[in-house]
């Protein structure tokens, strides 16, 4: 036993002089050059704030400590009987395996948990502040660190006025484009420009990006207007995917987000005298007012405390999430059923439960996916989707750009919601580029184009996304048809 204790003992020692360490640097950075103000850097890829580095040392030195109290009673029990020596033993062996393991997340992981640092802007929508940092993890793929641009994208700083002879294209989409999983330097406009100047024979090529998770077309008309416009792009590339037709529905993405649809955040386009029998339905500052229940029952406070405290537990808890995803229901189905049985008494989601079967189809994005004419709710959902195209479209012709609409690996091209958009696309004669046969003709497939628990683009998802679209540009900064 005693061997065992002096090997226990060594590695604690270890343990002590490397959180008194990091506790010594995180106070003194600012005075021996490893940072300025209040970050440091730690690691290569990933700052470190000196608040969370002296976290992390004193949690090393308390636990170190812990177990040398623990070595301390086990000592004060030693003529107890051999069966509770060993108990002891095991039990200590699992305290400590369950310390060292804490602390070498704490000393890998740039962090445990997600910073979302989103703010309403009432002619936006929503957007990030600028100048700060979001931190964005699965807690099994990425742990990525992004500093939000001036103009709250996450994204490099818009350049200034177009050089001549220069083509510049413009990212339009969610959280696709908004690609927070990825480094900046991975993402699709920066892959395009350095993809252009490799291949040669084509302009040079300025991109940015501009994305909001949970926004479709109609929501992205605003990002293009206060924040992309002033890029003026030569070709703006909208990024479609699998749930586009809801978000540009203010009954259904209200019905998600538990929004009242008469006062939404975010702009869409309802039914009126408008061209397409449609109207672009704008922003209503105090949205906050006119809200309704969430439906949904928030995780139990013993999760929510233990996430705060340990990287063991929410590493832990992410793999079996991962692993086991019926361990943990999503419960969005259980959320649009009850905001849906709450709002029955507004007339506009009277029409939200005509034809739509929530035991069948629980969630809205799958109805798209359904051939043949859908509930009324569903094809007004895609009314607002072709007006929102359409005022893309418009909007082009007036700020001389060309539009090329951009489908994600997620959508099959066979499919019906994959026939509804080209029937909305070649009405509005927007050319459409197939990022799914594109990599089907690269020999890859589209799990490859993603991360293998978060359906968002991977670095590999970002490069075949930047192909297909260069692909389709002309040497004279156009889109082939």
């Amino acid at each position: 036993m005693k061997p065992f204790l002096a090997f226990v003992n060594r590695v604690l020692a270890a343990a002590t002089a490397a959180g008194v360490a990091l506790l010594a640097i995180a106070l003194a950075a600012p005075w021996i050059g490893l940072g300025r103000g209040e970050d440091f850097v730690l690691y290569a890829e990933f700052g470190l704030p000196r608040g969370e580095a002296a976290y992390r040392g004193g949690a090393i030195i308390a636990g170190a400590f812990g177990a040398r109290a623990l070595i301390w009673l086990l000592g004060a029990f030693h003529r107890v009987a051999p069966w509770v020596q060993s108990s002891l033993i095991a039990i200590l062996t699992v305290f400590v395996s369950l310390v060292a393991a804490e602390v070498f997340l704490r000393t890998t992981l740039p962090f445990v948990a997600s910073y979302w640092p989103s703010r309403f802007d009432p002619a936006i929508g929503f957007v990030f502040e600028p100048g700060a940092e979001l931190r964005w993890t699965n807690g099994v793929d990425f742990w990525q660190s992004t500093i939000v641009n001036a103009d709250g994208m996450l994204d490099r700083k818009m350049p200034g006025p177009k050089a001549a002879g220069t083509c510049r294209v413009l990212f339009v989409g969610d959280s696709f484009v908004e690609a927070a999983q990825v480094p900046i330097d991975a993402k699709v406009q920066v892959v395009i420009e350095k993809m252009a100047r490799a291949r040669g024979g084509l302009p040079p090529i300025d991109a940015a990006g501009v994305g909001f998770s949970g926004t479709g077309q109609a929501s992205q008309l605003a990002l293009y207007e206060k924040i992309g416009r002033k890029f003026e792009p030569d070709i703006v590339v909208l990024v479609v995917v699998g749930n586009d037709f809801t978000d540009n529905s203010a009954i259904l993405s209200s019905l998600l987000n538990g929004w009242d649809p008469r006062r939404p955040p975010r702009e869409f386009f309802v039914p009126g005298d408008g061209p397409g029998g449609f109207v672009r339905q704008k922003i209503d500052p105090a949205w906050r007012e006119a809200g309704m229940p969430t439906g949904v029952v928030p995780e139990g406070s013993i999760d929510a405390a233990l996430a705060r405290l340990s990287y063991l537990y929410v590493f832990v808890r992410g793999h079996l999430r991962a692993q086991f995803p019926s361990l943990f229901p999503n419960r969005s189905a259980e959320a649009i059923a009850a905001r849906v049985a709450w709002a029955r008494g507004i007339d506009l989601y009277a029409k939200a439960e005509q034809g739509w079967n929530l035991a069948e189809y629980p969630l809205a994005d799958a109805m798209f996916n359904k051939p043949g004419p859908l509930p009324p709710v569903f094809e007004e959902a895609l009314g607002a989707s072709r007006a929102a195209f359409a005022e893309f479209k418009r909007l082009g012709e007036t700020d001389k750009f060309q539009l090329l609409a951009l489908g994600t690996h997620s959508l099959y091209p066979s499919s019906p919601f994959v026939d509804r958009l080209r029937t909305i696309l070649s009405g509005l004669d927007i050319p459409y580029a197939d990022q799914t046969e594109h990599i089907r003709k690269a020999g890859g497939t589209a799990a490859q184009a993603q991360f293998s628990r978060d359906g968002h683009w991977s670095a590999q998802g970002h490069r075949w996304a930047a192909e297909a679209v260069l692909e389709r540009i002309t040497p004279a900064c156009g889109v082939t048809p």
